[in-house]
C-alpha cells in the first residue's frame, strides 16, 4: 500500500469514526455545533482510528475488513460530519440523491455481477475503457445539470489517477459495500417519511 492510499484509507476511517461520535453524542442529547467542537471530535477520532486493539490500531483493523472508502462514500461521510457540526452541508439535496441512487444501482449491479446473479462480470470492466466512457458521460451530465455528485464523480477519476485507493480497478473508487448499505437505508428512510407525510392526508 502506497502512502497516498494509506493517508486516503485513515482519512476514512477518521471520518466513519467521527460521525459515530457525532451519532452517539446526539443520542445523549449533546449536539456540539461549531468548528472547535468538531475539530474536538476530529482529533478524538483520530486518537481512536489509532488506538491499538489486539496489536493492531482501529484503522488497520477497519483494513483487515476490506473496508475500502470509495471516493462517493468519503464525500458522504464529510457531507454528515460537516452537517451534524453545524459548518454547512457539503452536497445538497439534489446530490445527495444522485449519490444513493447511484450507490444503490451500481452497488446492486457490481456485487450481483460478482455473485454470479449476471452473464458478465462487471468488476473486470473497472480496469479497461467501457466502464470509464460510461462514467465520464455521466459525470458530464451530472455536471450540465448542475448536480454536485457530478463534481464527485471528478473527484473520483482524479482519485483513480492518483492511486489514493490501494487498486487500480475504477470500480473501487466509485463504489463500496458501505455506501452501497448506505444509500440503500438513506433511500429507504426517505420513502417511509414520505409515506407518513402521506397518511394524515389520506385520513
Amino acid at each position: 500500500m502506497s502512502a497516498l492510499s494509506s493517508l486516503w484509507s485513515l482519512l476514512g476511517t477518521v471520518l466513519l469514526l467521527a460521525v459515530v461520535l457525532q451519532t452517539l453524542l446526539g443520542w445523549c442529547g449533546q449536539r456540539l455545533r461549531g468548528w472547535w467542537p468538531a475539530s474536538l471530535i476530529a482529533v478524538a477520532a483520530l486518537w481512536l482510528a489509532r488506538f491499538p486493539l489486539g496489536g493492531l490500531c482501529t484503522w488497520h483493523r477497519i483494513e483487515g475488513l476490506q473496508l475500502n472508502f470509495s471516493v462517493p462514500l468519503t464525500a458522504l461521510l464529510l457531507h454528515r460530519f460537516l452537517t451534524a457540526a453545524g459548518t454547512g452541508p457539503l452536497l445538497d439535496r439534489r446530490a445527495l440523491s444522485g449519490a444513493w441512487l447511484f450507490g444503490l444501482g451500481a452497488g446492486l449491479l457490481l456485487y450481483a455481477s460478482a455473485l454470479g446473479l449476471v452473464p458478465f462480470d462487471l468488476y473486470a470492466r473497472g480496469w479497461g475503457s467501457a466502464l470509464h466512457f460510461v462514467l465520464l458521460v455521466l459525470t458530464l451530465l451530472l455536471l450540465w445539470r448542475r448536480n454536485r455528485f457530478g463534481a464527485v464523480l471528478l473527484a473520483a477519476a482524479l482519485a483513480h489517477t492518483l492511486r489514493l485507493v490501494d487498486s487500480l480497478n475504477l470500480w473501487d473508487y466509485v463504489v463500496d459495500p458501505l455506501f452501497l448499505v448506505t444509500s440503500g437505508a438513506a433511500l429507504l428512510a426517505r420513502a417511509l417519511r414520505r409515506l407518513r407525510k402521506r397518511e394524515p392526508e389520506a385520513a
